[in-house]
């Protein structure tokens, strides 16, 4: 969470916040911003407004993640993690298969047979 102030006269304005210093100078229709993150010129009218860096280097203020972050090949962990798995499910399958087959004595020896 960030927080700052901001002083202004007509004309001219100074913020400063945790990201740092910035200064604005000129009228809505052609200002120039100089700060931290670099020189700006931007204009506007209403709720309209268009802004362009000059300085070339822009600040970025999120993080993006890469499509791939993690190595393709999987660690020892996750290698025994699928193996554990994989061995409880071999081991439910054969416990379902001997609870079938119990069911399946079960109905032999108390059905009567004509």
């Amino acid at each position: 969470m960030g927080f700052g102030f901001r002083v202004g006269v007509p004309g001219m304005s100074v913020r400063v916040s945790t990201r740092g210093v910035r200064t604005s100078v000129g009228p809505r229709a052609a200002r120039l911003s100089v700060g931290s993150g670099g020189a700006r010129v931007s204009t506007g009218l209403g709720p309209f407004y268009a802004s362009s860096s000059l300085s070339g280097n822009r600040r970025r203020t999120t993080t993006r993640r890469t499509t791939q972050t993690r190595s393709v090949t999987p660690s020892a962990a996750q290698l025994e993690r699928v193996h554990r798995q994989a061995e409880r499910a071999q081991q439910e399958a054969e416990r379902d298969a001997a609870i079938a087959q119990l069911q399946e004595l079960r109905l032999q020896m108390t059905s009567v047979r004509p």
